[in-house]
């Protein structure tokens, strides 16, 4: 009865704001859609080759295009905002030790690392050269590390499945799970509020929906809006920090209030 009164308080608390941010998301996977659509025509229009070579889709979707830098400047910009929302749990007293930030400093340093992968350490733009060891054994020949050997192949999946598991289906668990949101409390994991739930799974459906017809083009709309979804939650987190931990008692599974 408890658990039942728990879930109750915690989807009272936040159907407000997560209705918003479904519509908010929705508007933004069908405003993807549409972008697909008028640069690259009907599934089947045209083959896929000639998909980023063509119109707006060169400009868009094309390595070095308006969708590759705006992804690395958003998860560029979401890494360093989380540097930030860990200076500051410190100072307002959410985090006591460094052990307790672990986790919220490898999520800020691995997305200053994507960002920097997602255009291969400014390679076109400098126009440096890819050193020769590297070369023979990256899949694009380009100054990278996504693109070696196997995990050129694995990495999309890999990203999809990692932001299905932490953005999606975590911040839904803990609300029905006391162990695992306990578990989340011990080892100072951060969870997404459910209010970030809508902007993760907007971006798994626009791989989920448009790589089987468009290919890459699915990968770099998720990668995108991925990048948005992290944008939005690190702006917040920096403001308050508590937003990405569950609160420490007994009688709530519930994030902080922002």
């Amino acid at each position: 009865m408890e658990r039942a009164v728990s879930i109750g308080t915690v989807w009272c608390s936040t159907s407000g704001t997560f209705l918003r941010h479904f519509i908010e998301a929705s508007c933004v996977f069908f405003s993807v859609m549409v972008a697909v659509i008028v640069s690259h025509g009907l599934p089947g229009s045209l083959p896929f080759e000639q998909m980023t070579n063509v119109g707006p889709g060169q400009l868009l979707w094309r390595e070095d295009g308006l969708v590759e830098w705006l992804t690395a400047i958003l998860q560029l910009s979401s890494g360093l905002l989380f540097a930030l929302a860990l200076r500051r749990g410190f100072q307002l007293g959410v985090l006591g030790n460094a052990r307790e930030g672990l986790f919220l400093a490898a999520l800020s340093l691995a997305l200053i690392f994507t960002a920097g992968e997602e255009i291969s350490w400014g390679q076109r733009l400098f126009g440096f050269a890819t050193p020769d060891a590297l070369v023979q054994i990256n899949q694009q020949q380009e100054f990278n590390l996504h693109n070696l050997g196997a995990l050129h192949y694995w990495k999309d999946g890999i990203a999809a499945l990692a932001t299905l598991g932490w953005g999606v289906i975590l911040p839904v668990a803990v609300v029905f799970s006391r162990p695992l949101a306990r578990l989340c409390q011990r080892v100072w994991l951060p969870v997404p509020p459910l209010w970030c739930v809508p902007h993760f799974a907007a971006a798994i459906g626009c791989r989920v929906v448009f790589k089987p017809f468009y290919g890459n083009i699915g990968v770099e709309a998720f990668e995108m809006l991925f990048g948005l979804a992290m944008m939005m939650l690190a702006m917040h987190a920096c403001k308050t920090p508590s937003i990405l931990y569950l609160e420490r008692s007994n009688s709530s599974l519930s994030h902080q209030s922002a």
